[in-house]
């Protein structure tokens, strides 16, 4: 016998109740139950409270960070004799010049020194969007991301149609009249990766008329003060813990067990809509999960095609027809499959359900992409590695497909290249494991969570 607490946690109220579970006369009692109701922290536009705060708090640490670079690169400039010291008469002399006519002459003709700085700082002011450290995300864009993306796009085919640099578009750029020309700038959305091939060739170019720029320390301590980024990163401590197994590590969302658990919680949520809301027979579930776990999704006119020649068997020929699902009533567009199982089948083809290395390549596809995009820094930070640090060890990812499991070097290639789905699941992967078998035998996710067997996992 014992008494059970349970609690509902949600974002404006707490559910409870107490119930007597066990008793010696088989009846099993609620003692008590109740809510607690308490207001939302947002304002009346459903703006939270401290949403204000953390925005300014953002635009202090961007503006902090900005002033730290540029004084980094403006000392290293002065100490070159590239610029003079800040705050001096000739800097503010040298800082009025327009910059954009001194990157375009700089790439054909010999500059001062100072003018060379002025123009190497002049990219650091105007460096531009990096991108995405990853390609895959699942952060929706906004409206005017997806505009300066657009705009960016429109400046790189520009860039590349006429051979320019991105200083020679901007000084072929007609200023508004009235305004000065360095105004023509503004508005223009480039790549940080134009920037950076602009450095390269003016640095290239000046380089013969100044000794400053033929140290390559120098060079490399200048181009990391302009284009230096930091690593984006999460706090362990933020993803929370496994509720079964605390301590052990979380499930990356990109792993195949954690795509085949979201397709098996979908497959086994199933049911026909209609007057009695008949959960999926095991026939059915099986044709529908033979399809679904090797597709990143199913229409529910896929659906209802996997059960077409079933329906006939039985002697009910076009019966899936008229059939409707309790998911797509819900407002599902489709029905979720294994995205990750799809790409490796797409990349091994025919033979990739009999390959023998099958499980071993699941679970080393998503560990080593995983190490090769992130990496953790102890126990405080998982950080986003910089795009070179992406690219060497993906390769020494792509050998590694070879050396280990014999894939052809289109296979490892194809390995390599593969982007899946960030973030976690609340749940550890050896909780997961765990958990698997019960849901290939078709138990419902959220019943196997409440379930008293569930202790086993301890």
């Amino acid at each position: 016998m014992a008494l059970i607490f349970g609690f509902d946690i949600g974002t404006t109220s707490i559910g409870w109740a107490v119930i007597w579970y066990g008793s010696s006369d088989g009846r099993d009692r609620i003692l008590a139950l109740g809510v607690r109701i308490f207001p939302e922290a947002r304002e009346p536009d459903g703006t939270p409270f401290n949403q204000n705060r953390r925005q300014k708090r953002m635009a202090r640490r961007q503006l902090r960070r900005r002033w730290v670079r540029r004084r980094v690169l403006n000392e290293a400039l002065a100490n070159a004799g590239l610029l003079p010291q800040f705050g001096t008469e000739d800097w503010r002399t040298v800082m009025s010049a327009e910059p954009t006519t001194l990157r375009v002459k700089g790439l054909t003709e010999r500059l001062e020194p100072h003018e060379v700085g002025r123009a190497l700082y002049h990219l650091a002011q105007r460096r531009h969007f990096a991108g995405r450290d990853l390609e895959e995300t699942d952060e929706a864009e906004s409206a005017d991301e997806k505009d300066a993306e657009t705009n960016r796009e429109s400046t790189r085919k520009v860039l590349k149609a006429n051979r320019w640099t991105l200083g020679e578009f901007l000084a072929a750029k007609v200023p508004e009249p009235g305004k000065p020309p360095f105004e023509r700038h503004r508005g223009t959305h480039a790549s940080r990766e134009a920037v950076e091939q602009e450095f390269d060739r003016l640095c290239s170019e000046q380089a013969q008329y100044h000794e400053a720029l033929r140290d390559p320390g120098l060079v490399a301590r200048i181009k990391d003060g302009i284009f230096a980024q930091r690593p984006v990163f999460w706090r362990l401590n933020t993803f929370g813990q496994c509720r079964f197994m605390p301590g052990e590590p979380l499930c990356p969302k990109g792993s195949w067990l954690s795509q085949q658990r979201r397709t098996l919680e979908k497959l086994n949520n199933l049911a026909l809509s209609g007057g009695n809301m008949r959960p999926l027979d095991p026939e059915e579930r099986q044709l529908i999960l033979e399809k679904l776990q090797y597709q990143a999704s199913m229409s529910w006119d896929a659906v209802r095609s996997a059960l077409k020649l079933l329906y006939r068997a039985r002697g009910e020929a076009g019966r899936e027809k008229a059939l409707r699902f309790n998911l797509q009533d819900g407002g599902d567009p489709k029905l979720l499959g294994n995205a990750t199982e799809a790409k490796l089948e797409d990349i091994f083809g025919a033979g990739w359900r009999t390959h023998p290395h099958r499980q071993s390549i699941r679970d080393a596809v998503q560990t080593r992409l995983w190490n090769a995009d992130y990496g953790q820094i102890g126990e405080q930070r998982v950080v986003i590695r910089t795009e070179s640090e992406c690219t060497g060890l993906r390769n020494d990812a792509e050998q590694s497909f070879i050396a280990d499991f014999g894939a052809t070097a289109a296979e490892a290639a194809a390995l390599k290249n593969l982007h899946l789905p960030s973030g976690w699941e609340p749940f550890s992967t050896a909780a997961l494991m765990q958990l698997l078998p019960h849901l290939e035998a078709g138990t419902r996710f959220g019943a196997l969570l409440n379930r008293a067997s569930l202790l086993l996992l301890l």
